[in-house]
C-alpha cells in the first residue's frame, strides 16, 4: 500500500513528522493501523471489505487527532515552521509560564521542551520550576504534564 492512500500517512509524509512527534495515545493508534495494514493483502472477499472499512475509519480518526494536536501550527492543513525557541523567553520559568498561558499543559515531550529552549534537568519524575511543576507521565518516554503550584 502506498502512503498517499491514507490521510494520516500523507500528513506525516508531507510534514516530515516522525512517530515520536505525537502523543502516546495517537502513537498507539498509528501502530495499530500499521499492524492491520498488511492484512489487506492477505484477506479476500467480504473480510477484505470489512478490513478496508475499518482501516479507512481508523485512518480518518488518526488524521483528525493529528489535526487536533497540531492545530496551532497548521496553515492550510500543512504544518508551518514550529519555532525552535519561544520568542522573548529567557528562562525555564518564563517558558513554562508561556506554555501555561497558551494552554499547552499535557503530553509535553522532553525533546519538544528542549527545542523550545528549556535548559533544566528533565530526568526526574517531578521537576519544580518557579510556580510550576513538570510531572512525568510517561513510563518509557519522557512525557510531562505542566501543573501550576501557586
Amino acid at each position: 500500500m502506498q502512503n498517499n492512500n491514507y490521510l494520516h500517512l500523507e500528513f506525516m509524509g508531507i510534514n516530515e513528522l516522525a512517530l515520536d512527534s505525537f502523543s502516546e495515545a495517537l502513537r498507539k493508534k498509528i501502530k495499530l493501523f500499521g499492524m492491520m495494514l498488511p492484512g489487506i493483502d492477505e484477506t479476500v472477499g467480504t473480510d477484505a471489505l470489512v478490513l478496508r472499512d475499518k482501516l479507512d475509519k481508523l485512518d480518518k480518526e488518526i488524521y483528525g487527532d493529528m489535526l487536533e494536536e497540531y492545530e496551532e501550527y497548521l496553515e492550510n492543513n500543512e504544518v508551518t515552521e514550529i519555532p525552535e525557541g519561544v520568542a522573548g523567553t529567557k528562562t525555564d520559568k518564563d517558558l513554562l509560564e508561556q506554555l501555561w498561558n497558551i494552554g499547552r499543559k499535557k503530553g509535553l515531550r522532553r525533546s519538544t521542551l528542549r527545542n523550545m529552549g528549556f535548559r533544566g534537568e528533565l530526568s526526574g519524575n517531578r521537576v519544580n520550576i518557579g510556580a510550576f511543576r513538570l510531572e512525568r507521565t510517561g513510563i518509557f518516554v519522557h512525557t510531562y504534564d505542566l501543573v501550576k503550584t501557586r
